[in-house]
């Protein structure tokens, strides 16, 4: 049973949506400043937005106190 917020879902899925846009707009740049740069982005793009989010949910949760 989680003692999680329900306003965490959405906290969670606004974080990862903003992550996602983030990741988009810094990829050309990346390719550019090396080949394989692109792909470190991707990964590092997968890693980020599927993590569990704990670090920006204790910033919304706080935020709302």
């Amino acid at each position: 049973m989680s003692r999680l917020p329900p306003e965490f879902a959405v906290w969670k899925e606004r974080i990862a949506s903003r992550l996602v846009e983030v990741f988009d707009e810094r990829a050309s740049r990346y390719a550019e400043v090396h080949a394989l740069g692109s792909d470190a982005l991707a990964r590092l793009r997968g890693f980020a937005v599927s993590g569990k989010m704990i670090r920006g949910g204790l910033v919304c949760l706080g935020a709302t106190l």
